[in-house]
């Protein structure tokens, strides 16, 4: 099933090398660009901006053996946010 839904993603256009190029409602990026229109290249550990991609921890990640903490990188678009709001109101 986490195969049938990572595919999913991929054909809704859900594409790491496309997460720099994400626009705000109001269709300017939400990534910083060069001159000439492109997403500015960073060294920085988070190469999308915190617009788009942030880290958290979530301390009940279930795994076989009980619950512990674990790293993980979500969307934080403004769409996507309202989005998991609305999902997790159900």
């Amino acid at each position: 099933m986490s195969t049938v839904k990572h595919e999913i993603l991929h054909a809704l256009g859900f594409s790491v090398s496309l997460y720099a190029y994400f626009r705000d409602e109001n269709g300017e990026p939400l990534t910083r660009r060069n001159r000439n229109g492109k997403p500015v290249q960073t060294k920085d550990s988070n190469p999308w901006g915190d617009n788009v991609v942030k880290k958290f921890t979530r301390y009940d990640w279930k795994i076989k053996n009980g619950v512990v903490s674990k790293d993980v990188h979500m969307i934080v678009t403004p769409k996507v946010k309202v989005s998991y709001t609305n999902f997790n109101a159900f």
